[in-house]
């Protein structure tokens, strides 16, 4: 990087942040492709929060949405919905995740 005097300097180039509480790594949705019933885990002490789920379909149209009550697990059915990649994202904690979801 050039200072603004024409000086190079050195930078780190930053690739990931991390909170420190806990991985997205921690997050499982299986089975992984599905034939309608998902199951989503998320960390334990997400126990008591809101989660809410929203299934997106490759169009980008939000297709399935739901309401995560018992956790640290809950399964998702998504019967009714036709084979293809989905997005599932996840709202929790004040942050959002998104996982990949074959449907066949």
């Amino acid at each position: 990087m050039y200072t603004t005097n024409g000086e190079f300097q050195d930078c780190q180039l930053i690739t990931s942040v991390s909170s420190g509480q806990f991985s997205d790594e921690t997050i499982n949705l299986y089975p992984n492709p599905a034939h309608g019933m998902v199951r989503l885990e998320v960390p334990a002490d997400w126990g008591g929060s809101d989660v809410a789920i929203e299934i997106i379909s490759s169009s980008g149209q939000m297709v399935h949405s739901h309401a995560a009550t018992s956790l640290p697990s809950t399964w998702i059915d998504l019967q009714g919905l036709p084979p293809g990649m989905y997005l599932v994202r996840i709202h929790a904690q004040n942050r959002t995740y998104v996982r990949k979801l074959v449907l066949r």
